[in-house]
């Protein structure tokens, strides 16, 4: 080799040192941040096992309280029989232990949220992959919590008919058993007192002063041609009138999806549950569009008398979903005879038809329309369901409801699952049958045929809303 070509070699060789030892802080620097990551992965590893750990002993409670339900029911079951010889003393105390449960989902729900969000700031450092499976698992823990929280309702709803029948015996009126109107000659006037849907619920002065001391009761109702002008205020508060199997539980987790906190009701009452320093504060108007708690909405099976209307701060969307009368009763009919309960037992026992289900239980199965008057009838009831529910649909038009619901609201587009849902073959219902419950429910199916003409009336003057409207953006 010729020395100049030596020489090319060796500056060549020079050059690289000298290459390499510039780089070699570059390289120092990004060892240290590779350390550092490895670090970070461990830290966020051993947080993950902690929120894990936590949401193990979460399940756990959840089981337990679950047991707990289950002696519930099989207390409540043992005190039917018994029901002659029950007392008030007896009833009060099993109140009083649904009420301890009650509090426990309180706490548990209470947890739940922190542990989320605990989970969802780890999760935002995760692989999509396990991401994914992170927030499928706190999904399913959550819907954990609302069936056994519908569970313990269905046991005050249990306990209160329990606590009917021994009202009655007690006074002699037991006797007879209770006529659906219209039904073997009745009428509204010989109907038994307990009521149609929860009653109207009138708080006392002192809730009333306090209510308006907080801000409460300056909100009206947006109508439904006010939701037509798409009005450029924050996403105001929602209140639901759950109607029971009206698809309202799929309605619920839809909704869930979309609002930042669901407020339930315990029986017809929120302020049993919550304060109403609380109440005031989430239905006020968003402070931001991040706003971590609003906009909520309220959801129950409450009437249009509810005291929850009277006290909004702020101006609110009321929403519900209607039914046919007779596929109604005939799906709380047989959901019933599927689930164990006074409903079911007196069902199998006693070989209860529908008919007869009806007459025994009519303080449980009652018209829709008292949802929307509690104290007068059909055509009082279209007119405050027109004027003081922002917009109503159908559970038959399901679907499309919730297209049109979303475009007047400016909800997101998401996916659902129909849920309680009873197969046909759960309870066997023939012509006959049906035919008398059409002779039962008669005023309910007036009520019903005309709001379907005013529902597919106000569907025909929705526009087509293309441009983003201005309370998306204040959603989840």
């Amino acid at each position: 080799m010729k020395v100049p070509a030596v020489r090319r070699v060796m500056s060549r060789l020079a050059n690289v040192e000298a290459a390499i030892e510039k780089q070699q802080p570059l390289l120092d620097t990004l060892g240290h941040h590779w350390e550092e990551m490895i670090a970070s992965q461990v830290r966020q590893h051993d947080q993950m096992q902690e929120a894990m750990t936590r949401f193990a002993s979460q399940r756990a409670r959840i089981a337990s309280i679950g047991d707990a339900v289950h002696g519930q029911r099989t207390q409540i079951g043992a005190l039917l029989e018994q029901a002659q010889a029950a007392t008030p003393e007896v009833l009060r105390a099993q109140q009083a232990q649904i009420d301890a449960l009650r509090a426990q989902l309180r706490e548990l729900t209470a947890a739940s949220e922190g542990h989320s969000a605990a989970l969802a700031e780890v999760s935002q450092h995760l692989p999509p992959a396990q991401r994914a499976n992170l927030e499928a698992t706190l999904h399913g823990q959550q819907l954990q919590l609302g069936t056994l929280n519908s569970t313990v309702f269905a046991q005050q709803t249990q306990l209160a008919a329990l606590n009917d029948l021994v009202r009655q015996m007690s006074t002699g009126a037991g006797n007879k058993s209770a006529a659906v109107i219209g039904a073997e000659g009745g009428n509204r006037n010989d109907q038994p007192e307990a009521p149609a849907f929860p009653p109207a619920t009138t708080p006392d002065k002192s809730l009333e002063q306090e209510l308006l001391e907080l801000g409460g009761g300056k909100g009206t109702v947006y109508r439904f041609d006010d939701l037509l002008e798409r009005q450029e205020s924050p996403a105001p508060p929602l209140i639901f009138l759950h109607v029971p199997k009206a698809a309202g539980s799929t309605l619920n987790s839809l909704l869930m999806k979309s609002y930042k906190f669901r407020a339930d009701s315990r029986g017809d009452s929120f302020f049993a549950r919550y304060t109403p320093q609380e109440l005031v504060d989430w239905a006020s108007v968003p402070r931001s569009v991040d706003d971590r708690t609003r906009p909520v909405f309220f959801t129950g099976h409450i009437n249009l008398d509810n005291v929850i209307f009277r006290s909004m701060p702020a101006r609110y969307v009321a929403i519900t979903l209607l039914r046919d009368p007779i596929e109604r009763v005939i799906s709380h009919y047989r959901f019933n005879s599927t689930q164990p309960s006074v409903f079911q037992d007196a069902i199998r026992d006693e070989g209860l038809s529908i008919v007869d289900y009806c007459r025994k239980f009519a303080g449980t199965v009652r018209n829709q329309y008292e949802v929307f008057a509690p104290d007068g009838g059909v055509d009082v009831a279209l007119r405050r369901l027109a004027e003081e529910v922002s917009f109503f649909g159908l559970q038959s038009e399901f679907g499309q409801y919730v297209d049109a619901l979303g475009r007047l609201l400016g909800l997101p587009v998401n996916p659902y699952k129909m849920l309680n849902m009873t197969t046909p073959d759960a309870a066997g219902v023939t012509q006959d049958q049906i035919a008398e419950l059409q002779s039962l429910f008669a005023d309910d199916i007036a009520f019903y045929n005309r709001a379907v003409e005013i529902y597919h009336e106000r569907l025909a003057r929705m526009p087509k809303l293309i441009a983003e409207h201005p309370w998306t953006r204040f959603y989840s």
